[in-house]
């Protein structure tokens, strides 16, 4: 998820900290896509963070306190996390990946969990990469994507979606386009140079009934025309993006933010709740996004002063507004952008499946919502935690 800073000075591409789920800043460019800056993953048990020495410090169940990719001789450059997996960037451009791989989303060639980062198994050279739901998805140099993982419901982008079937290697998407970024969750999408939103995979299950991109990435137009996103499929709209999310929302380059797809608990954020859309609708506040990331069924942004902003779901305390649950006579959830309660500026958000994380210039970790397998490192008790609490990582 989630989802990397990126944007131009005097014609160049450069790269900033600034987070997750595609925050891009891009103007066209014949420039090969940059290694972004990212330095966050929360995935559903852990949260891990990429160290300055390029290690990575992790708390929570199944992996241990300190990664290192390969043997010890690399050093990450970016990392990225799924909903039970994680990816990692090393200097020279090889991917390696570790937890759930139920789906081969790990893309080593096997369906082993791992606890450790295990090497991609590519000669593909991966300047970005994207972890999703149940996939992975990667660019390299000149744009192309490449993904692994579950294959049935087109998250691959290749074409082929047959029941049961998984890519455990990488795999080249199909189509012309070439990408500045791409970012993954139940579907995925990618980002054009141009500003256009390309998104593959759709969403089954009942889980958005009115949702995704374009025509043809819901379980809606599935189930009643037959379509599928199982290759690029254009975001029908005439908007163009500088972030987005892949399910979804997309900031102008004003910093301008648009949402679409599932809004029933607000988090369209256009001051709706129980509303659904198939094309980006504005979202309230006139305030302008650096950065976009998203969860589950909520979404947080970081303006340009590094204030963090979130609405949607807020069960798990995970909007950071200082209530969760049924507080609020019920309406915990904010249909709207609403200031996480905090006097902290970041430099980068990550919002996870019930949790949200945001770093600071000082490097310092904090994190709110729900405390799953002790996500948010062994000193924090409480379950839920719906104001910005300290996260220490482990000793280097």
């Amino acid at each position: 998820m989630g989802r990397r800073g990126a944007y131009l000075v005097a014609g160049a591409l450069t790269t900033a900290v600034l987070g997750s789920c595609i925050g891009l800043f891009t103007e066209p460019s014949a420039a090969p896509v940059p290694i972004p800056t990212q330095r966050l993953a929360v995935t559903v048990e852990w949260t891990c963070l990429l160290e300055a020495d390029g290690e990575i410090g992790c708390v929570g169940s199944f992996v241990p306190p300190r990664l290192t990719p390969g043997d010890g001789s690399l050093r990450f450059v970016m990392i990225d996390g799924g909903t039970v997996h994680a990816c990692g960037l090393t200097a020279d451009s090889s991917a390696f990946c570790w937890g759930g791989n139920s789906y081969g989303q790990l893309g080593d060639g096997t369906t082993m969990n791992r606890d450790r980062p295990s090497k991609v198994d590519s000669p593909v050279k991966f300047v970005s990469l994207a972890a999703g739901a149940a996939a992975t998805c990667g660019l390299d140099p000149a744009g192309r994507a490449y993904c692994w993982g579950r294959r049935e419901r087109g998250q691959v982008g290749d074409g082929l979606a047959r029941e049961n079937t998984i890519a455990t290697r990488p795999a080249a998407v199909s189509g012309s386009q070439r990408f500045v970024a791409v970012d993954g969750a139940s579907v995925s999408c990618g980002l054009t140079k141009e500003g256009r939103t390309y998104c593959w995979g759709y969403v089954a299950d009942g889980f958005e009934l009115h949702g995704q991109p374009g025509d043809c990435g819901s379980s809606y137009y599935y189930l009643y025309h037959g379509k599928q996103c199982l290759t690029p499929t254009p975001l029908v709209t005439s908007l163009r993006f500088t972030r987005i999310t892949a399910s979804g929302c997309g900031a102008t380059r004003s910093g301008a933010a648009y949402c679409w797809g599932e809004g029933d608990a607000g988090q369209l954020g256009d001051g709706r709740f129980g509303v659904s859309s198939m094309a980006p609708v504005a979202v309230q506040g006139g305030h302008s996004f650096r950065q976009l990331t998203e969860g589950w069924y909520h979404r947080c942004g970081l303006d340009i002063m590094g204030e963090a902003y979130c609405w949607g779901n807020n069960f798990s305390g995970q909007l950071g507004i200082g209530t969760e649950g049924v507080e609020d006579g019920g309406l915990s959830a904010r249909n709207v952008p609403t200031a996480v309660l905090t006097e902290q500026r970041f430099v980068e958000l990550e919002a996870g499946s019930y949790r949200t994380c945001g770093l600071t210039a000082a490097d310092e970790l904090w994190c709110w919502g729900y405390n799953r397998a002790a996500s948010f490192g062994p000193g924090a008790t409480e379950a839920f935690y719906p104001v910005p609490v300290r996260v220490e990582m482990p000793p280097g």
